[in-house]
C-alpha cells in the first residue's frame, strides 16, 4: 500500500525547479512532487513521485524516482530522469501516461 507523506516545501519547491531545469520547462508548467511510503514486498521504504501535469500536447509525465525526497540531489535527479527520458529533454514515449 502506497502512503503519502508530508514533506519539506523548501525541498519539493526545490526539486520542482530542478525538474524545470533538466526537462528544460517552462516556469508555468505545473510539476507536482510527492513521497511515498510504500510497505509492499520488494518496494523501497520511500519513493519520491514526480508529475508533470499536462502541457499543450496534453500529455502528463510521471516519474518514480525511488529515493527520499530529502536524499535528491540535482546530480542524482538530472541523471534519473535523463535516463527515464533517453537523454531528451522530455520523457521518452515509454514514460508518458495519456
Amino acid at each position: 500500500m502506497l502512503q503519502a507523506r508530508r514533506s519539506s516545501p523548501k525541498k519539493t519547491s526545490e526539486i520542482k525547479a530542478w525538474v524545470r531545469e533538466i526537462l528544460r520547462l517552462d516556469a508555468e508548467e505545473p510539476v507536482l512532487v510527492s513521497e511515498l511510503a510504500c510497505t509492499e514486498p520488494g518496494c523501497p521504504p520511500l519513493e519520491t513521485i514526480i508529475a508533470v501535469l499536462p502541457s499543450d500536447d496534453g500529455k502528463k509525465w510521471q516519474f518514480r524516482v525511488r529515493a527520499p525526497l530529502q536524499s535528491i540531489e540535482f546530480a542524482f535527479l538530472a541523471a534519473e530522469l535523463l535516463a527515464l527520458t533517453g537523454g531528451g529533454c522530455g520523457p521518452h514515449e515509454s514514460t508518458k501516461e495519456k
